[in-house]
């Protein structure tokens, strides 16, 4: 965990992705927030 945070009134977990996602789980998040956006 790299901190926390507060987003919109909300507590959130700052995490270090490369700590703790691996390649194929990053390459999905990166599509999901590309499709995401794209709405």
């Amino acid at each position: 965990m790299t901190g926390m945070g507060k987003v919109n009134g909300k507590f959130v977990i700052i995490l270090n992705i490369h700590h703790v996602l691996s390649v194929d789980e990053m390459a999905s998040l990166a599509g999901v927030a590309g499709t995401t956006l794209a709405q």
